[in-house]
């Protein structure tokens, strides 16, 4: 047949180019990055034709005109509908600029990193950052991810149950998203899970001998592929088919998309907070995300507030019931009593779970400790414990963390004053 003939043509012309430089150069070539350079470079040529300038960017041979040129072009960046770009946006713009004529300027060896020689370039990218931030257009969060109750709803749907092509495409690309976090061109080990395998061992028998390399291929009409038992095309679905499937998938599974950002790409975050959740450590996330750092790995976690709220609240366990035993063994020397074994009680009272990590809240810890001096604090062991400089904590803290460390439960034992004071009056 043609088409056979003329992959083997392909086959092998592949294997006649495996000597050639240019062959390896194209194979490492990062499509998604290519393609993002590119789109930058355009839009870069497109405002300097606006502004009359007839030879290409690369073409520029002196450094202080091609400084002026991409500083002009980063102050004046929008959006095709007029918005302002986000600050990940303008540090993406850069880097496409610096990859593009690092390779293609005939200045070699370019770095418009350097802030010594790309002054202007610097200082204009430096200020839109910061005058970005001040109006809200910060590092965006990304995309979200998915809780482990909306994913169980999504493959529980009919829509995802895989009894038709569309089904089972749909089911496919999820378990490749949420479960492999997938990315192009990697080979993962499918997890050794009945009903996952069986999916996948569905859709591969199903693919045509001669399908294109693509995975994700178009379907038959669901009645005649019912019928004829062929369900899928030899050729892919297509980028901008594919870059709405996550989104198609939550809206037909009916998830909630209020103020919510949808990409195929939030299936890696979803994959990661996942992990996250059941106590993965960062070393074993980065094993099955791939990332070389865990700098890399910070944008898809969930965030750390609750983790800081945590450490403050056994900070403040281990503070209180260190005092309340000081306390206790100082009133006992002065009554001429050994304390050693009532330290001991309290110690072992303190140790015992108490639902917050093996710490006792302030409260417990006094109340732990009053029996054990009944005879030692001035015939007042009837009398509720008092208030007083001894049993008071002053700290300061950041409004923003103070309500994460209210929100998390910790203080709900405590007695708690708050002194608000202005930045003014500590001036």
């Amino acid at each position: 047949m043609p088409y056979e003939k003329s992959k083997k043509n392909k086959t092998t012309e592949q294997k006649n180019n495996t000597n050639d430089v240019d062959f390896y150069r194209e194979v490492n070539k990062v499509k998604n990055t290519h393609y993002a350079t590119n789109n930058w470079i355009k839009s870069l040529e497109n405002f300097r034709k606006k502004q009359g300038c007839d030879e290409k960017i690369e073409e520029i041979n002196n450094v202080e005109k091609l400084d002026q040129q991409l500083a002009e072009f980063i102050a004046s960046m929008k959006q095709k509908n007029g918005e302002e770009y986000a600050t990940s946006s303008v540090k993406a713009a850069v880097a496409a600029l610096y990859r593009y004529l690092n390779k293609n300027s005939i200045i070699k060896h370019v770095n418009i990193y350097d802030t010594n020689i790309f002054t202007i370039l610097s200082e204009t990218v430096s200020g839109k950052i910061k005058y970005l931030s001040n109006l809200g257009y910060g590092e965006a969060n990304g995309s979200d991810g998915l809780s482990f109750k909306e994913i169980q709803q999504i493959l529980s749907h009919k829509f995802m149950d895989g009894s038709t092509p569309e089904r089972l495409l749909r089911r496919v690309f999820f378990y490749n998203a949420i479960i492999l976090g997938l990315r192009e061109a990697e080979i993962l080990i499918i997890p050794n899970q009945a009903e996952v395998i069986n999916d996948y061992e569905s859709y591969f028998a199903k693919r045509p001998v001669l399908a294109d390399k693509q995975f994700y291929l178009q379907e038959y009409d669901e009645e005649k592929a019912l019928q004829t038992g062929v369900w899928y095309k030899n050729s892919h679905i297509g980028e901008a088919r594919l870059k709405g499937f996550m989104c198609d998938i939550y809206r037909l599974t009916e998830i909630d998309l209020t103020n919510r950002k949808i990409t195929n790409h939030g299936g890696r975050k979803t994959m990661i907070q996942g992990l996250q959740n059941t106590g993965i450590s960062r070393d074993q996330m980065r094993l099955q995300s791939r990332h070389k750092t865990e700098k890399g790995l910070e944008p898809y976690e969930l965030s750390r507030i609750g983790e800081q709220a945590d450490i403050m609240s056994k900070m403040m366990m281990q503070i209180y019931s260190s005092k309340i035993n000081s306390e206790t063994d100082v009133e006992n020397v002065k009554n001429g009593e050994s304390s050693k074994s009532n330290i001991n009680i309290v110690q072992n009272k303190i140790n015992e779970p108490q639902g917050n990590y093996g710490f006792t809240t302030a409260r417990e810890a006094m109340q732990v400790s009053k029996p054990l001096n009944e005879s030692n604090v001035n015939k007042k062991a009837s009398l509720p414990l008092q208030t007083s400089d001894k049993n008071l904590l002053e700290i300061s803290i950041q409004p923003e963390q103070f309500f994460s460390l209210m929100q998390s439960g910790s203080l709900i034992n405590f007695n708690v004053k708050i002194n608000v004071t202005s930045d003014s009056h500590n001036k």
